[in-house]
């Protein structure tokens, strides 16, 4: 490893809503901390994961509630990681040919790899009229990761390949649940 980095933060946000003849609507807090350390290897690899937590609650003033308080709080878990790996070869790439020899092919070329992950985890409740209880309503977990590659062949010619999966998972409704999936390709010709 030639580098390695590590750095952290923690946010708190608070405000209050208020209208001219009704007085105090509601208040909210939110907090933020997080953590994220970088690694820079030999032979062009470096790597990144982080890690965050956020916490946010509102309470609106609301007398079918108990305490006369609607109280709502949204929960997150986050957790990335990405790698990336670069290869030039400016005098072009030397091939083993058995019998032949050793023969090198000269051209300007380049390839550029990375390789990104993210897993989310979220939590939504709230209290109901005539009851002090929070109850989940929403409970999620979401996973993308994403490859992607560039190639550059010489100075005109430049192809671009990129990959996409994610799913949502919501335990609470399966409203909430979905896939993806992409795919692009690209060449890029410069006359």
């Amino acid at each position: 490893m030639s580098s390695s980095s590590v750095s952290a933060n923690y946010r708190q946000t608070a405000d209050s809503t208020w209208q001219q003849d009704r007085g105090l609507m509601g208040k909210g807090t939110s907090h933020r901390l997080g953590a994220s350390w970088n690694g820079r290897w030999k032979n062009q690899i470096s790597s990144d994961l982080s890690a965050e937590y956020s916490l946010d609650e509102t309470r609106e003033p609301n007398q079918r509630y108990p305490d006369g308080i609607f109280r709502k709080l949204s929960t997150s878990r986050k957790l990335s990681t990405s790698m990336s790996y670069s290869f030039s070869a400016p005098k072009g790439l030397v091939i083993n040919l058995g019998r032949l020899g050793k023969r090198r092919f000269r051209f300007t070329s380049s390839l550029s790899t990375s390789l990104r992950a993210e897993y989310t985890q979220s939590e939504m409740k709230s209290n109901s009229p005539g009851s002090r209880e929070m109850e989940a309503s929403r409970q999620t977990q979401e996973f993308s990761v994403a490859p992607s590659a560039s190639y550059l062949f010489s100075r005109s010619i430049k192809g671009n390949l990129a990959m996409e999966y994610g799913f949502n998972n919501d335990r609470i409704s399966s409203v909430n649940n979905w896939r993806r999936f992409s795919l692009n390709a690209s060449v890029d010709i410069q006359f």
